[in-house]
Order: C-alpha cells, then sequence, then structure tokens
C-alpha cells in the first residue's frame, strides 16, 4: 500500500512540476516544496515529468506523486561530476534548438492533453515555452538558469539559440530563485526567496561507530567520479559511505548507500563531514546541518562561487583537488579532529514561501 495522503488526492487542481535531470539538485529543490503543498493542500494533484531516476525521486517525493520519464533540458553534459563537456554539450544544445519550433508544439500539445492549472519548471525551458504557446500558467523554480549557462559557456556562439532559451524564461509568469542563486543579470522576473531545503526525519545512525571513529559522506550529486579506493591509506577508525556506482571491492569500513539500504538524508545527518562539489541541495542541507564540507572545484561552473561563499559566512569549507580524491590523499588533508553530533535541520523559510506564492498563482483567475 502506499501512503494514505493517495486516497485524498483529487483532480480539483492539477500541479505539474518538469524538473531538470541534471544532477539531483533539481529534485532537492522542488521536493521540499512539493512536501510543503501536500501538507497544506493534499487533495491537489501534483505530477511530475523528470529523466532524474525514479528510484531517487521516489526516495525525495514518496509514492503519491504521479511521474513521467522524459528529457526536458540538456544543462551541460559533463566528463565528470566536476568538469563539463563543452563540445558534446554545444552539439546537444544545437540538436534540441535544430527543430524547435516543432518541439515546442510536441510539448505543448502533451501539456494540453494532461488538464494541468499550473506548471512549475525546475528549469526546463521547453516546457515554460510550450505553456507560453498554449496559456497555462508557469513558473519558473531554480537558483540558477540555463539562459546564464549557456550564455557563459557559449557567448554569441550562436545568437539565435541564445534568444531562444532567454525568451523562455522571460515568458514565465515569475522566476522564483531560492537562495543562494546566481546573480541572473537577464531575468526580468526573478524573485528572491530564502533557501529551500528537506525537513530530514530523526534516523539512527547507519553503521556502529565509537567515539574515535569519523564517518565521511562522499557524494557527487547524481554525477559521476570513479576514484581509486583500493589505494587509499585507510585507518580503522575511518568509515566512508561512497556513491552507489563506486565500487567498493569489498574494502573494510567503505560502504555504499544501496549496501546499507538508506535514504542519503540518514548518511548526511550522521556524518562527521561531507566530501562533494559545490551544488545547491548538498551545500544548503549541509548548511542546516551545520556540517563540514570539503569540496571539488567545478573548473569554470559559473554558479560554483555563489555557493562556496555563500556557505563560507558561517561554516568550515575546504577545498581539495581531484587527484588527490581519486588517489585517497585527500584522507591525510582533512580535519577529522572535531565529532559532529547529528543535529535537527534548521528551518528553511524558502519552502513555505515558495509554497504561498504557487498556491496563489493557483488560484489566480487565468489571463485571457
Amino acid at each position: 500500500m502506499g501512503d494514505p495522503c493517495c486516497k485524498q488526492l483529487t483532480p480539483l487542481s492539477h500541479i505539474h512540476f518538469s524538473i531538470s535531470g541534471h544532477g539531483f539538485g533539481h529534485i532537492g529543490q522542488c521536493a521540499p516544496v512539493i512536501a510543503e503543498l501536500r501538507q497544506q493542500h493534499p487533495e491537489i494533484k501534483i505530477s511530475i515529468r523528470s529523466e532524474a531516476p525514479l528510484t531517487k525521486l521516489r526516495e525525495r517525493l514518496g509514492d503519491c506523486i504521479e511521474l513521467h520519464s522524459a528529457k526536458l533540458d540538456i544543462g551541460m553534459i559533463q566528463k565528470n561530476a566536476v568538469e563539463v563537456d563543452h563540445e558534446k554539450s554545444y552539439q546537444a544544445y544545437q540538436q534540441i534548438h535544430r527543430d524547435w519550433k516543432n518541439k515546442v508544439e510536441s510539448e505543448a500539445t502533451y501539456l494540453k492533453q494532461q488538464n494541468i492549472d499550473l506548471i512549475i519548471a525546475n528549469i526546463p525551458y521547453l516546457t515554460i515555452a510550450a505553456a507560453k504557446q498554449i496559456g497555462i500558467p508557469c513558473l519558473a523554480f531554480c537558483s540558477l538558469n540555463w539562459s546564464e549557462i549557456y550564455n557563459h559557456y557559449f557567448d554569441h556562439r550562436n545568437p539565435v539559440i541564445q534568444q531562444q532559451i532567454f525568451d523562455a524564461y522571460q515568458s514565465c509568469e515569475l522566476f522564483i530563485a531560492p537562495e543562494p542563486a546566481m546573480q541572473m543579470p537577464g531575468i526580468r522576473n526573478k524573485h528572491l526567496i530564502p533557501p529551500v531545503a528537506q525537513h530530514f526525519s530523526s534516523y539512527p545512525a547507519p553503521v556502529e561507530l565509537t567515539e574515535r571513529d569519523r564517518l565521511i559522506l562522499i557524494s557527487w550529486g547524481g554525477m559521476e567520479l570513479i576514484m581509486d579506493i583500493k589505494q587509499w591509506p585507510i585507518a580503522d577508525t575511518l568509515h566512508f559511505i561512497v556513491p552507489d556506482d563506486q565500487p567498493t571491492y569489498g574494502i573494510k569500513n567503505i560502504y555504499t548507500l544501496a549496501q546499507l539500504g538508506i535514504p542519503y538524508q540518514q548518511a548526511l545527518q550522521h556524518c562527521d563531514l561531507i566530501i562533494t562539489k559545490p551544488g545547491y541541495g548538498t551545500f544548503v542541507e549541509s548548511a542546516l546541518l551545520e556540517k563540514p564540507v570539503a569540496y571539488l572545484p567545478r573548473a569554470d561552473w559559473p554558479e560554483m562561487d555563489t555557493l562556496v561563499n555563500w556557505y563560507q559566512q558561517t561554516l568550515p569549507c575546504q577545498k581539495l583537488a581531484i587527484e588527490d580524491v581519486i588517489s585517497g590523499q585527500f584522507i591525510n588533508q582533512i580535519d577529522l579532529t572535531r565529532k559532529t553530533a547529528p543535529k535537527p535541520m534548521k528551518q528553511a523559510n524558502g519552502n513555505n514561501e515558495a509554497a504561498k506564492i504557487i498556491l496563489r498563482h493557483l488560484a489566480a483567475p487565468a489571463k485571457t
């Protein structure tokens, strides 16, 4: 049986979330807002389309959400968790924009058939352009947008693509930007709100630890970076939880989330340090749980400085080199003298504010 709240959902109103599959941060932003909407109005139907893994969507959203798999945007194609493949990304943008008008019409046809009252796009601009074409109210919701990202990497390389992306974002009724957000100087309809983050349950420790032991969580936010863990200089007092795609070779004290059978939130709540890349969900959730962070720089990713500067205002944030993480030399560079006790997550007021804005637009009369 699913969650009892499923029985209360009715087709009185339908909010559709279109969520990017570029990493897990987009799910991390939407999930707490969806939870807030469900708590306030469980009768509202909520549907989601995303390329993100179904298991990750269910982990964050539960069983009461109608899910559909679809590739709705590109983001940037990654060589690994911290490096962008510039040329493959540009070719992918050329492909999706080669027949842009027909792609928008196809997306519009799909949306029109779904009896949707309001669309929230985080942040596929194809969905926004299609919503505009058929008159479905649409809000963008994200700490970044693909117009700024595309311009950063491919400025003036193809002005037509630039304009099509920009026009789509400008056509939405509002662009809700949870802090820490990129500057987005080109977005005229931006509305800043406080950070958004999921409120964790109180979980038991994922592994048995003594007072001397330290638990290190390594997470690349849904992207890949395979490490040479056979060579790591691991002490008996160190325990590691690594991404599910990382081979562990049966090495003592190294586990994946899948091997432990636990959600990511449980590992984050009990770790003494998280090693990651700068990404919205990981940085905000770590900050609210007061977890120290060691991070791999994301080369020329334009959002990185915003996230790192925001985090460093209140908590330690150490930069690591990719070769040291792969080889395990980072183990000799990080400070594990302090044991980090699990703490309840601080309130993220952006959850409620985003839900209020969404509900206000849902209740607004349709524009003619």
